[in-house]
């Protein structure tokens, strides 16, 4: 047929696939301009570093809120330009609106409200959608990971510095030691340092740069130190390392798999001494566990929110705006409420409690949502880690580990509705959709005419 060679029946059936290519290029080039600002996201959500210069922890988190609503509006003219808005977005998008009708329904229909009584509270959830930020930012996964390593390092070299001599603009971050009364308990940015235990551990093994290597070993050890040490959460520690093995058992690729698990192990035995001297009078008995001040808290914080709930016919109470002198359940419960359960100046709030949060505020169908959410992140980080024509399965298999991880705790962790946990819930969104956008691109039938694009590129945000 005019030169051609017959294609067989199979061959007619059979698809050809092609990975778009990013920006023109095999592979997308880190930039620290975007790890730092990935890094700065998830610091200015808890306030840093700006409150070293005595700028309050609000006004960081309105800057934040502030330059995500500027973006938004850019990212939508980019969707609109290209023609696409990536199916991951859309369901965060659809989230967020339902947790402004719940919010609406119970404060105009259910108990009345003033508009600024609870309308502004929004604001706190803009972080959800810092998925537009790092889009119209080309932020790579890599790049995510990079951040997140550097804001952990940086809280560290505050918490170590902070050791030496005390600082007093880091005070409000100090919490009551169960363990020590003497001991200054500074608490800074502890899940993404869980996060970037095991992401350091992925990068060791997927470098070849020695330099690089030589430098993730101290920082490992150094932020090891600050998590068993100084910010004692039992909950972070547990996700760390369950994260850990989880990543090592089914991402790790190496020769030496075997060897890492026998090094966890002997670590483990290493500092089981130590750990046992620290908590084991906690967890003697459950009696003593549940006399715990921090657990004994957290479920008086659990039945103060379920009183309110259980007057909201399982629509959940919604979230509201955070003033000291406004008059709503959620304000109480911040500057009032600990007055009730003998600590004044100690506030009762739904991120103590987890995954129950997520009940309390938006419902049982809120509660459905955020798991749902919850178990895409995780299936989709733990699918991406296991593909090695993935250029960043490294980085996916350690989130998706650690998220894993935190799930199957005691507290389930809630990565999408408290107030501090929306800036990096948010952010491993954009990982998850980034890691899904991948492997949509790869199945793709390819275009008559064209040439098979590198295996590990990806047009950017399709």
């Amino acid at each position: 047929m005019y030169g051609r060679i017959p294609a067989t029946y199979s061959q007619r059936r059979r698809p050809q696939f092609e990975v778009r290519r990013f920006a023109a290029a095999p592979a997308a080039k880190i930039r620290w301009s975007r790890i730092l600002l990935v890094a700065g996201v998830l610091l200015f959500s808890y306030g840093l570093p700006l409150v070293l210069i005595g700028i309050p922890v609000w006004m960081s988190q309105r800057l934040l809120h502030i330059f995500i609503f500027m973006m938004a509006p850019v990212f939508l003219w980019k969707c609109y330009l290209r023609g696409s808005f990536p199916r991951r977005y859309r369901l965060m998008a659809i989230f967020v609106a339902y947790l402004c009708v719940v919010s609406l329904i119970y404060n105009t229909m259910l108990v009345p409200n003033p508009l600024m009584t609870w309308a502004p509270g929004l604001i706190f959830y803009l972080p959800l959608i810092v998925f537009s930020v790092f889009d119209l930012f080309e932020v790579s996964i890599d790049e995510v990971a990079g951040g997140f390593i550097a804001a952990a390092t940086f809280c560290v070299f505050l918490a170590m510095l902070d050791q030496v001599s005390n600082m007093a603009a880091l005070d409000q971050f100090v919490r009551v030691s169960a363990f020590d009364s003497g001991l200054r308990r500074l608490v800074l940015a502890k899940t993404e340092q869980a996060f970037s235990v095991v992401l350091l551990v992925a990068l060791f093994f997927r470098t070849r740069s020695f330099l690089v290597k030589a430098i993730v070993v101290p920082c490992g050890l150094a932020l090891l130190y600050v998590l068993v040490v100084l910010t004692e959460s039992r909950l972070v520690l547990g996700a760390s390392g369950i994260g850990l093995v989880i990543y090592v058992s089914y991402h790790l690729r190496s020769q030496f798999k075997v060897v890492v698990l026998i090094a966890i192990a002997a670590a483990a035995v290493v500092a089981l001494p130590f750990v046992m001297e620290k908590y084991a009078a906690v967890f003697q008995n459950i009696d003593l566990l549940n006399s715990d001040a921090s657990v004994q808290f957290r479920n008086l914080e659990q039945r103060f929110f379920a009183g309110y709930f259980d007057n909201t016919y399982g629509l959940g109470f919604g979230f509201m705006h955070l003033n000291e002198n406004l008059d709503n359940i959620q304000s109480f419960a911040m500057f009032r409420a600990g007055q009730l359960f003998g600590a004044v100046n100690y506030p009762v709030s739904l991120g103590d409690i987890g995954i129950y949060g997520a009940l309390y505020q938006f419902g049982y169908l809120g509660l459905a949502f955020t798991i749902v959410l919850t178990v895409i992140v995780i299936v989709d980080l733990m699918r991406a880690g296991r593909d090695v024509n993935n250029p960043s399965h490294a980085a996916c298999g350690a989130f998706g580990s650690v998220a894993l991880a935190f799930m199957l705790s005691p507290l389930p962790m809630n990565y999408f509705t408290l107030d501090w946990t929306v800036a990096f819930g948010g952010t491993l969104w954009y990982v998850a959709a980034r890691s899904h956008e991948f492997r949509l691109r790869r199945r793709m039938p390819m275009r008559s005419g064209t040439v098979p694009a590198h295996a590990n590129s990806i047009e950017k945000g399709c």
